[in-house]
């Protein structure tokens, strides 16, 4: 039996996580997991990404900001 091999960290920052240690732990997870020889997968959000991980290896989709937001709210809403 295999089991999987995934890992899910949500904004680790909304819990007491800042700056530095955050973007530390990145890294730290990043450098564990490039030592793995079989397949994996984790998912981290995070809004403070190190930037030493900013490549397509480790990314996957786009990056959000002020002029690129998650929420795309268009105009023209139905008034009544």
């Amino acid at each position: 039996m295999m089991y999987p091999r995934f890992l899910l960290l949500d904004n680790v920052e909304d819990k007491g996580m800042v700056g530095d240690r955050v973007r530390n732990f990145q890294k730290a997870i990043a450098d564990l997991m490039d030592q793995e020889s079989l397949p994996y997968q984790i998912i981290m959000t995070t809004s403070t990404l190190n930037p030493a991980l900013a490549q397509e290896d480790y990314i996957v989709g786009p990056s959000y900001s002020t002029q690129n937001r998650t929420l795309k709210i268009q105009g023209g809403a139905i008034r009544s």
